[in-house]
C-alpha cells in the first residue's frame, strides 16, 4: 500500500513538467491527540501511552479550476512512554521493566479534495485508509510453575476506513513558498481517532 502511494506521488510529479497546471507539495510536523487506549493484562503496571503525541504529514495536490485541488496524503503519528516497574509473582518470581519504551503508531493514507477560500483559508475533506501498530503484553498465571508472559509488538489491528477534515491557514513568503497552520480531525468507522495541530510548509510548482 505504501509503495503504491509513493509511486502515485512520483508519477504526479513527473507529469507536472511541461504542463501549465500547478502542483503543490505540503509537509507538516506537529501534535496529535490520540483517542485510543492500550489494554494491559499485567496487574500493577502502567502500560499506557500519553494522549498527546507527535505527527508528521505530507501531501501532493493537483490544481483544478477555481482554487480547487485534488491530492494524495500520508500521515504517521507516534505516542510514546517509558515503563520502569517490577512485578513479583509467587515463589520469588518477578518481571522487571527497566526503561522499557512503548510506542503506539498510526499510519493514515488519504485521497482528498481541497478548496481555497478568501484570506488564505483552505478546507480539505478526504477519505482515509489507516492501520495502527501497538505493543501488547499478555499475562496468564497458571500456577507457581506455570506463569506465561507474552510480548507482542508491531501487531496491526484490522485495517479501517474513515474520513478526515482539515482547516488550514497559509501566509505567503514568496510566490512558490507558504507557511501555515492546520487543524485536522480523523474519524473512522470506530469513531473519532484523533485530532492534530501542525505547522505547515507548502511549495507550489
Amino acid at each position: 500500500m505504501k509503495n503504491i502511494f509513493f509511486l502515485g506521488v512520483v508519477l504526479c510529479f513527473i507529469n507536472s513538467f511541461g504542463q501549465d497546471d500547478t502542483f503543490q507539495f505540503t509537509a507538516g510536523y506537529g501534535l496529535f491527540y490520540n483517542e485510543f487506549e492500550v489494554l494491559n493484562d499485567i496487574p500493577n503496571i502502567d502500560y499506557t501511552t500519553p494522549k498527546i503525541g507527535k505527527m508528521f504529514e505530507f501531501s501532493a495536490d493537483y490544481a483544478l479550476s477555481n482554487n480547487r485541488f485534488v491530492g494524495l496524503g500520508f500521515a504517521v503519528t507516534s505516542n510514546t512512554s517509558t515503563v520502569n516497574s517490577t512485578v513479583l509473582f509467587e515463589e520469588g518470581l518477578g518481571l522487571s521493566f527497566d526503561n522499557f519504551r512503548l510506542e503506539y503508531e498510526n499510519q493514515f493514507y488519504d485521497i482528498h479534495f481541497r478548496k481555497e477560500f478568501k484570506d488564505h483559508f483552505h478546507l480539505t475533506v478526504g477519505a482515509i485508509y489507516y492501520r495502527y501498530f501497538s505493543p501488547n503484553l499478555g499475562f496468564n498465571n497458571l500456577g507457581t510453575e506455570n506463569i506465561f508472559i507474552e510480548f507482542k509488538n508491531d501487531i496491526p489491528r484490522v485495517d479501517d476506513l474513515g474520513i478526515s477534515i482539515a482547516l488550514d491557514y497559509f501566509f505567503p513568503i514568496k510566490d512558490y513558498i507558504e507557511i501555515g497552520l492546520r487543524g485536522r480531525l480523523f474519524y473512522s468507522l470506530a469513531g473519532v481517532e484523533g485530532i492534530s495541530v501542525s505547522p505547515l510548509l507548502k511549495f507550489s510548482f
